[in-house]
């Protein structure tokens, strides 16, 4: 069974033990202000339609990434390997940025052993590693 907009904004404020006032801060901080009372609204399902503006405050008051609201939002919850993609990235954000170096090394090792394109990835990394004309 899907999950509901009104139910995951719930869930995840319940997770991350984030009162309505919280993710009108971090929201607010973010630039993307969305007022408690609306959170509220949209959570007890009286606001069935918020606008992208709001969702995308929404998701930074609730520190979730904007794709995985917008297919809540939408209905069309992610699956497969774009849910993965979006959680390695929301642990890796979450991540002291020394301990992200580790993974990203352990993820070269990984990709280097078993890519099945690998050619893509080095062709990335050689292009950051260029000087830049003067």
């Amino acid at each position: 069974m899907k999950e509901s907009l009104p139910d995951y904004v719930r869930r995840i404020r319940q997770e991350h033990r984030l009162s309505l006032s919280d993710v009108e801060g971090a929201s607010r901080r973010a630039g993307w202000k969305i007022v408690a009372s609306y959170v509220s609204r949209i959570e007890n399902g009286v606001n069935r339609n918020p606008s992208i503006d709001k969702l995308i405050g929404l998701a930074f008051g609730l520190g979730v990434p904007l794709e995985e609201l917008l297919s809540i939002a939408s209905g069309k919850p992610l699956q497969g390997p774009e849910a993965q993609e979006i959680r390695l990235v929301v642990m890796f954000r979450e991540l002291p940025e020394e301990r992200r170096e580790d993974v990203m090394n352990f993820v070269r090792m990984l990709h280097k052993q078993y890519a099945t394109k690998p050619n893509q990835v080095r062709n990335i990394d050689a292009k950051k590693k260029r000087p830049r004309a003067a």
